[in-house]
Order: structure tokens, then sequence, then C-alpha cells
């Protein structure tokens, strides 16, 4: 949980992200699947609540963060 933190709130985030977060998919901490040879963690090993998120604001944010750690995922973090 410490290093998912780092990857979601740290204001470095994106260096801690881009090299702590494929290592907690790596290490069967968090479940991932491929998708077209690309590792996927969305709705396996990643689920963030609530799943509808309504108010546009918040929605923003949590779709900013999904493509964030998929980013760290691909290495493009």
């Amino acid at each position: 949980m410490g290093s998912f933190r780092y990857c979601v709130n740290e204001p470095d985030r994106d260096i801690a992200g881009s090299a702590m977060f494929p290592k907690l998919t790596n290490n069967k901490l968090m479940w991932k699947q491929y998708v077209n040879h690309v590792p996927n963690a969305r709705d396996l090993g990643l689920n963030l609540r609530p799943i509808e998120v309504k108010e546009e604001r918040l929605r923003k944010q949590y779709d900013e963060l999904r493509t964030r750690l998929q980013g760290y995922l691909e290495g493009k973090g």
C-alpha cells in the first residue's frame, strides 16, 4: 500500500510511479492481464470506487489517475 500511495499522491509521483507501479504487478501484489500484449490492471487488480463517478471534476481526476497508472505499466511514466 505504501508503494501505491507514492504512485498516486507524491509530488514526484511520476518518478516513483514509473519505478514502483510495474513492480507491484510483476510481483503479483496486484493482478494484471494482457490485452493485445499490453499489460492492464484496471478492473482486475486496480478497482477504484465508486465505479461510476457522476461529478465531472472527480470523473476527470479518476480518468487521469487511470491513464497515468496505465502509462506506468506500459513504461511511459
